[in-house]
């Protein structure tokens, strides 16, 4: 029974973490206890992280997962090309 509480207990967490930082900006709960944890996990936590890498490492992590980022959102990925090219072909041979 204590595994069943502890699922249960992070899934109620994650669920109102995600709850915080979609409904934080609504004008009509933007100026309640859920606009502040809203803007409190969006600013001040990466602002915090932020910092502890520039401490630890000069600030290269950030850029380094910055450009990761940059590439795995923004850059034709090939894996993703040649998956596309794959259904398209399978698609004209059906």
């Amino acid at each position: 029974m204590g595994s069943i509480k502890k699922y249960a207990i992070a899934v109620l967490t994650f669920s109102f973490l995600i709850f915080v930082v979609l409904f934080g900006q609504v004008p009509a709960l933007r100026r309640g206890p859920i606009g502040m944890l809203s803007r409190f996990i969006r600013l001040r936590i990466p602002e915090w992280l932020i910092k502890i890498d520039n401490v630890s490492t000069g600030g290269r992590m950030y850029s380094y997962l910055n450009a990761s980022f940059d590439y795995l959102m923004n850059r034709n990925h090939p894996l993703i090309l040649v998956g596309h090219s794959t259904l398209a072909r399978s698609r004209v041979v059906i």
